[in-house]
This record gives structure tokens, C-alpha cells and sequence, in this order.
């Protein structure tokens, strides 16, 4: 059983995570700590609040050289950069995995010896890591006043970017965390009166009051006893070099004895095959990401090689073990057609008017990749197999709006898997309705479910996207908005009291005022790009006078009984009345295969 060990000071453990005698096996997962809780861990140790044990794995020379192993991340880069370089252990006797505590273990490595990169606010992503719009930051800590009382932490940590620090007015109470590790090595008991000594003729003190100066030295003092001294690092140490064992302790440490991420287990197995897997899989991830802006995991990757070779497409460790090298090596062998693939369907989905919010499972995408697969068939390309890409479109929209892939889908996925491989050339979307009926994963829609939808879904959220999508003829060229037909400012309360024709009838007042009608699917529409700024938020009235290269009856303006458009403001609830009608008609019409 794993044994307890003596503490280790932070000191130390950083440094044998940069000579990389501590790393990370491959089922750890990838960074995911943010900031503050970076902050907070750091809060925690000078405040000497515990900050839970480790489990560590002694890993012998042998075990080592036949497994693959990740060295900690020093520059977190959000997207581009949350796992560590692979590593394979040559030299030592020993190397010391982390099994439990990789996120507190990497994030004081991060604080003491890297940085912190995340996107700034309305900017766009670039195709690659661009420190313009992700600038590195850098953990300081104020020496002289302590947190905001609105947060939880009594230091107050902070991460800066270079930029940032030089344009902050009170810059010289800041010190940078890894600045710490610079200083030598003093005895415990000789602290107090040699470490001021290390600041003597620098210019850290130089804008302090006398009573700042005894702060800063007070918080100095604590932070190097914390690095230096302090005994933190509790852990327990798992010398048995069984793999299998190591992950069952790995889970239950994780879980209480139940399993959090199979896909992690599977990746370790997947990687002592195929030591390039990790990388190839996660640059698939971070192209498809790059181009169509669908952020897909690892988990659906492998759940995709487990659709296509496996019998069994769960994540089940004992099965995937028995059939590992057969699987392994068809992924890897067709591991190019299979990229292509995934980044196929996801231009498909984009060119259907989707997005990777609206794509609200992305294991939906799955039947269409395993489809293309076994068939030979473009997705990507809308040009050719145009009735596949309708089946497509009508099926994963139906799929989505009723929330198939909720819960546990891996037997919607083997039973939908099973209609593919009995089918040819045609995408068996009426098959999967009839199978699928009565059941709680039903996924027809009929009128009074689109009627349903249509009354409650409102702007902003996923169902009214998908309903528009379903109703719209789209430019699978152009990218779309959501936007107010009526525009929204038009209701404010103001707006409403300058309207003569309310003044003396309440009830239409009120049907005016009720958000249920002028900010759900009655009253949205999909305008591209260009249509929104001409649009913005002109008066429906106004905008339909300018000269627009579609029909009104694209955007399911109705027409009165002179064959009028009806688009005043004074028409509003026989336009939205009429128009939910239209819509469940084009909703039903292209729903119909």
C-alpha cells in the first residue's frame, strides 16, 4: 500500500520539477486552474492552511523507458499551451510521477517559475499563440496591503503582465513571486536579521514609509520561511510499478472509488502504443479549433477511434486493454483520413448556420463522422451529395433541439452506429426517428413541439438559433446573427408611452410590454453579417423601405390581405401573430424527408 512520506519544502519540489525527477504520467489531465485559484493556493500556504496531500509514484528505470511521461508546464498559454512537453525518462534510477495534485504542483511551478497567458476580452482568437492578444503574466504579491475584504484571501496575489505592471500607480509594493527563489540559502533562526541584508542598496524599499518597510519585511520574511523552510509538500509514495494498479489508485484518489475520466485511462493505454497519439490528437483538436472554432477534446477523438474499431464504443478500460493493439493501430494507421474527417463535419456544421455553442453535445457530431468514414463520403463539401447533407442537417438540428446526447449517450451511439453499418450510401436519419420513438430519446419533431419552442424559446438562447436555422435558407458561405425583427429598443417603456395608438388600449400596451413576445422566435431572425449593421436597430418599418437584395418573405415578414407587407410599429402583434405561422410552416417543410 502506498507509504507516507516525509514533507517535502516547496523549494525543493520546484526544483526537482525543473530538473523534471517529478512529472506527469499520461493520464493526468491538462492544466485547468485559472488565476485565482492559483492566488488562492498561494494565500493558503502563507496563511499555513493545509493544502492536502500528494500521491506520488516511484517509477523504476524499466518502467519508465516502456512508458510515456510529461515533464510540468512552466507557460500556460489558454488553448495552445495546457500540457507540458512529452518526456522520456532516461537517465535516473528513479523518477517520481504525479498521481494526485497535479493542478497545485503545476500551479506553484507556474507561480515561482512561469507564466500565465490568457485571452484578452473581445479580442478574437488567432490561428496560433499570439502574446499580443494572450499576454504572459506573472504572480506578484503586494507587499504593503493586504486583499480586497471582497475576497476570501488575506494576501493579496495578483497576476500581472509586463505591460500591465508598468502602467499600475502603485507598482513598487509589488514583488514578484519567483524573485524569492533568487535570494541564497539563510538558516531559519538567522532570517530576521540577514534577509533585510538582501534588500540593502536595492531599490524594492526605496518609496516605502518606514512602517511600510516593516510590512514588506514582515510578508519577505514569510514568503522565503514558506519557500525555503516550511516542510508543506505531505504526500504518500506508491512504489509498486504495476501500471494497473497505479491507475486504480489513481481513480479512487481522484473519486472515491469512482471513476471521473475513463478517457484519461484510455489515453495512458492509447499513448504506450503510440507514444505520438497525445500530440497528434491534440494538434487536431487545437486546427479544428483554429478553423471552424468548434473546440472539441480528446475524449471525443477517442471516442471516435473507439466508434470506428472497437465493438464496444464505451470507455471501459478492462475491454479497451483486450483490444488495444488491434485498435491502436488501425487509429494510427488511418489516423490522417480520420482528421480530415473531424475537420470536415465541422465545417459542415458551420456551413449549416451551427457553432460550437450551438453544438451543445458534441458527441452529436459523431454519427456524421462515422457515416463519412465508413461510406467514403465529403462532408465538408455541400457542393456534392446534397441530399446526404440535408438527412444530416435535419437529423444532428433535431437531435439537438431535443437533447439526444443528454446524459449518458454511449447506447445511442452503439445503436445509431449499428443502423450506419446496416445502411448504404444513405444517411439513415428516418431510421434513426423510428427507432428512437416512444422512447425518452425521441427525437421527431412534430408541429406542436415547434409551436411549443417557438412560443417559449427567446434571444440569446440555443433553441431559438436552432429553430431560425431550421426555418431559414442559408448561405452556407456566411456567418449569422440573431437579431430583433421589431427592434428591442422599440419596446423600452419610454418608446412605448410616445406610441399615440396606446394611450387608451391597455391590453395592447400590454402585449407591447410582454417580453414573451417581441424577444422570442416570433420576432428573431438569422441576418448575416452584412444585413445586421444595415439593420441595427432601425425600425422594421424604416429598414424594409431600403433597397435589400432578398424577398421580405425570406425573413417571414407576413402580408395583410392587400398583399401588403406589415411592418409598421402600430402592427406589431399581427406581425408576430402571422409570423410564428409562417415559421412553423418552414420549419415543418424542411423538416419533411
Amino acid at each position: 500500500m502506498p507509504e507516507y512520506m516525509p514533507s517535502k519544502k516547496i523549494k525543493e519540489v520546484v526544483g526537482l520539477v525543473e530538473k523534471s525527477e517529478w512529472i506527469l504520467p499520461t493520464f493526468q489531465r491538462k492544466y485547468v486552474w485559472d488565476q485565482e485559484q492559483i492566488c488562492d493556493l498561494f494565500d493558503s500556504i502563507m496563511r499555513g492552511y493545509p493544502i492536502s496531500t500528494f500521491m506520488i509514484w516511484k517509477v523504476e528505470k524499466k518502467t519508465a523507458a516502456n512508458n510515456t511521461f510529461y515533464k510540468f508546464l512552466t507557460d500556460y498559454q489558454e488553448w495552445w499551451r495546457e500540457i507540458g512537453e512529452q518526456f522520456t525518462p532516461k537517465t535516473l534510477d528513479y523518477y517520481y510521477a504525479v498521481i494526485d495534485g497535479q493542478q497545485r504542483i503545476n500551479s506553484l511551478y507556474i507561480g515561482y517559475c512561469g507564466s500565465y497567458a490568457t485571452k484578452l476580452p473581445r479580442v478574437h482568437w488567432k490561428k496560433a499563440y499570439d502574446e499580443s492578444i494572450q499576454p504572459k503574466t506573472y504572480l506578484y504579491l503586494n507587499l504593503v496591503e493586504d486583499a480586497d475584504e471582497n475576497t476570501s484571501r488575506l494576501y493579496d496575489f495578483r497576476f500581472f503582465s509586463d505591460k500591465d505592471f508598468q502602467e499600475i500607480s502603485n507598482r513598487s509594493f509589488w514583488y514578484r513571486v519567483g524573485d524569492i527563489l533568487k535570494l541564497p540559502y539563510i538558516e531559519h533562526d538567522d532570517i530576521d536579521d540577514r534577509l533585510p541584508d538582501e534588500f540593502e542598496g536595492t531599490s524594492i524599499f526605496n518609496d516605502f514609509s518606514n512602517e511600510q518597510k516593516r510590512t514588506a519585511l514582515k510578508k519577505l520574511k514569510m514568503l522565503y520561511k514558506k519557500t525555503f523552510h516550511t516542510p508543506i509538500i505531505n504526500y504518500y509514495q506508491e512504489d509498486n510499478q504495476n501500471l494497473e494498479r497505479v491507475v486504480d489508485v489513481f481513480v479512487r484518489a481522484n473519486g472515491g472509488g469512482t471513476p471521473l475520466e475513463f478517457s484519461d485511462l484510455v489515453m495512458s493505454v492509447t499513448v504506450r502504443q503510440w507514444p505520438e497519439a497525445k500530440d497528434k490528437i491534440e494538434e487536431l483538436i487545437k486546427l479544428i479549433y483554429a478553423e471552424t472554432g468548434i473546440a472539441l477534446s480528446k475524449d471525443f477523438v477517442l471516442k471516435v477511434f473507439l466508434t470506428f474499431f472497437s465493438k464496444d464504443i464505451s470507455f471501459q478500460i478492462k475491454y479497451f486493454e483486450d483490444e488495444n493493439l488491434k485498435l491502436v493501430n488501425k487509429a494510427k494507421a488511418e489516423f490522417d483520413k480520420i482528421h480530415n474527417i473531424i475537420l470536415g463535419s465541422c465545417k459542415f456544421i458551420n456551413q449549416i448556420g451551427l457553432n460550437n455553442d450551438t453544438l451543445r453535445s458534441k458527441y452529436a457530431l459523431i454519427p456524421l463522422v462515422y457515416f463519412s468514414y465508413k461510406n467514403n463520403f465529403d462532408i465538408g463539401n455541400v457542393a456534392k451529395g446534397r441530399d446526404n447533407h440535408k438527412l444530416m442537417d435535419i437529423w444532428i438540428k433535431s437531435a439537438l433541439l431535443k437533447g439526444m446526447f443528454g446524459g449518458k449517450p454511449d447506447a445511442v451511439l452503439q445503436k445509431i452506429k449499428g443502423m450506419i453499418d446496416s445502411t448504404t450510401g444513405v444517411f439513415p436519419t428516418q431510421d434513426i426517428f423510428e427507432a428512437f420513438k416512444n422512447t425518452t430519446r425521441d427525437i421527431r419533431i412534430d408541429e406542436d413541439f415547434i409551436r411549443d419552442k417557438i412560443e417559449k424559446a427567446h434571444y440569446g438562447s440555443i433553441d431559438s438559433y436552432l429553430l431560425l436555422t431550421l426555418a431559414t435558407k442559408l448561405d452556407p458561405q456566411q456567418h449569422y446573427h440573431v437579431d430583433h425583427m421589431y427592434p428591442k429598443d422599440m419596446f423600452k417603456k419610454q418608446t412605448l408611452k410616445s406610441f399615440a395608438f396606446l394611450n387608451n388600449d391597455k391590453e395592447l400596451l400590454s402585449f407591447y410590454d410582454n417580453k414573451n413576445n417581441w424577444n422570442t422566435v416570433g420576432n428573431l431572425q438569422l441576418l448575416n453579417a452584412s444585413e445586421n449593421t444595415s439593420k441595427n436597430k432601425s425600425r422594421l418599418s424604416v429598414w424594409t423601405a431600403k433597397p435589400i437584395p432578398y424577398k421580405l418573405s425570406d425573413y417571414f415578414v407576413p402580408m395583410d390581405n392587400n398583399s401588403q407587407y406589415i411592418v409598421a410599429d402600430n402592427m406589431f402583434k399581427e406581425f408576430v401573430s402571422m409570423r410564428k405561422e409562417l415559421l412553423v410552416k418552414a420549419i415543418l417543410n424542411n423538416l419533411n424527408i
